[in-house]
């Protein structure tokens, strides 16, 4: 992970159970320019979380 050198957004839902926070707060740490953001919900945070896509819409048009 360390040789990533692009913007990464590392998306998670809070609740999740097949892929924990965890594992997401640990892929931001290895990622030199990772961002996290984590929504409400499990592993279908996109469809649980009415704010999923326009967020990471929004962070896209940054680039």
């Amino acid at each position: 992970m360390g040789r990533i050198e692009a913007p990464t957004l590392v998306c998670a839902g809070e609740f999740d159970d097949q892929a924990p926070l965890a594992n997401s707060i640990a892929l931001v740490e290895g990622i030199e320019r990772a961002e996290l953001q984590v929504f409400q919900g499990g592993h279908l945070f996109l469809m649980q979380d009415r704010s999923a896509y326009p967020a990471i819409i929004d962070w896209l048009m940054l680039l």
